[in-house]
């Protein structure tokens, strides 16, 4: 599903008491500029407000920066996939919102998007809930070109909040435990079974991925670009593992091999920084292991994870378009 839009949009709106301007002490108009404001959904009285506001930008062109999913129905445990008919509904809703109608003249034409969100929710293997999943994670999984994550709270990052795409692995079980709306929504989502084993996987595709591949024009998502995007992202996410049972023929002497069963028996020798990443690099491409990482463990978890992440990856067209389990 699509869990973040942000979009311009060929729609002049204007809204009075939203402009800021600096002025010089003799009252010389310096600079000015449109101010965002926050709006919240038709039965906002029903849910927290951080479920169901979205950022509206007015001006010649407005724009529209927000969870889509939340503002439309409550919650993203589930829902949108298509970007143009999210988009018509978020406007329907909005429209609502302003107590004035929002309509695109010739459909996405002139719509351009400078981020977009995509998530899928797991549901862990049997044994290992999703905070378990998410710290061996941490431990043991690193992503190309972007390193292992950074662990904050239950949740585990790859990339930074700056980057053209950034991976982010939570426990979606916890969050909306924290985060739980009212009525109907609420009895809803707590009847739902094991939902500690809720696992959370998001990318976040930022202007700079848009610009690189041709797709600032929000027309040219469709379930192809959104699958292939998905596929370059995770499928540079790797988990370390014991598949190193026999000596490459790259490793002439053995000495890479030898590191590698040093490093699974956590006695891998100091370095120097340049040796380590040159060891590391020449270690990846021959054994497909990182010694950055925490050696793999033999435990029930481990086993689990690994078979977690390789479900990932075999996947990744079905859960590009929301399917799979």
């Amino acid at each position: 599903m699509i869990d973040w839009l942000t979009v311009k949009l060929p729609i002049p709106l204007h809204m009075h008491g939203n402009m800021m301007v600096e002025v010089s002490p003799d009252w010389e108009v310096l600079s000015q500029r449109v101010m965002p404001v926050s709006l919240t959904a038709s039965d906002h009285d029903q849910r927290p407000s951080w479920s169901s506001s979205i950022r509206v930008t007015p001006g010649e062109n407005m724009r529209i920066s927000g969870n889509p999913a939340k503002f439309i129905q409550g919650h993203n445990v589930d829902g949108p996939e298509d970007p143009g008919e999210l988009l018509a509904e978020l406007l329907e809703h909005i429209g609502e919102a302003l107590g004035k109608p929002l309509k695109l003249p010739n459909g996405l034409e002139g719509v351009t998007v400078s981020r977009l969100d995509l998530t899928h929710t797991f549901r862990t293997p049997e044994g290992v809930n999703a905070y378990a999943a998410t710290t061996h994670l941490a431990q043991h999984a690193m992503v190309d070109r972007k390193g292992r994550g950074i662990a904050k709270g239950h949740s585990l990052s790859f990339g930074k909040a700056t980057s053209p795409t950034q991976i982010v692995i939570y426990d979606k079980g916890k969050e909306l435990k924290a985060h739980l709306p009212a009525g109907d929504v609420r009895e809803a989502l707590l009847a739902l079974t094991d939902l500690d084993r809720l696992l959370r996987v998001e990318l976040r595709i930022r202007r700079k991925y848009m610009h690189t591949h041709g797709l600032q024009a929000l027309s040219a998502w469709n379930n192809g670009t959104l699958e292939e995007a998905w596929e370059r992202a995770m499928g540079a996410l790797k988990i370390s593992d014991l598949q190193t049972t026999e000596i490459a023929e790259e490793d002439k002497r053995g000495r890479l091999f030898g590191l590698v069963q040093l490093w699974i028996a956590g006695k891998l020798p100091p370095m120097t920084r340049p040796t380590m990443f040159r060891t590391r690099a020449a270690i990846r491409k021959l054994y497909g292991v990182d010694i950055l990482t925490a050696p793999p463990e033999k435990d029930p978890t481990a086993q689990a994870m690994r078979a977690l992440v390789d479900d990932l990856n075999a996947k990744l067209a079905q859960i590009a378009l929301g399917g799979g389990e």
